[in-house]
């Protein structure tokens, strides 16, 4: 990583499940100058904070019950974040004619 060039006018991507940074390289690949240009935060409690009843049953002709599996808000969200974030990744590559896309993960 310590070899990384990051072109001038390059977006970089800082992320995880919860936060993402989007960074615009104003200088050059020797001197670079990282910009924030937009910061995402999401707000996701567990599914127990989220949900607001217990699943229910359904009952069948045999006279059996069975439960009906529990809606995970909290994966809902994520995903819905995700998508939130690429959509934005994606209008900011084309409007400032990015030369590169660098995607680093945070731990």
């Amino acid at each position: 990583m310590n070899n990384l060039k990051i072109p001038h006018n390059a977006l970089v991507f800082v992320g995880d499940g919860r936060k993402a940074l989007f960074l615009r390289n104003a200088g050059d690949e020797k001197f670079p100058n990282l910009k924030t240009e937009k910061v995402f935060e999401d707000e996701n409690p567990p599914t127990h904070e989220q949900g607001s009843e217990r699943p229910g049953r359904v009952s069948k002709a045999s006279g059996h019950r069975s439960a009906v599996e529990p809606t995970d808000w909290h994966d809902i969200e994520e995903h819905r974040f995700a998508r939130k974030v690429a959509a934005a990744m994606e209008q900011m590559v084309r409007a400032i004619r990015a030369k590169a896309l660098i995607i680093v993960r945070s731990t």
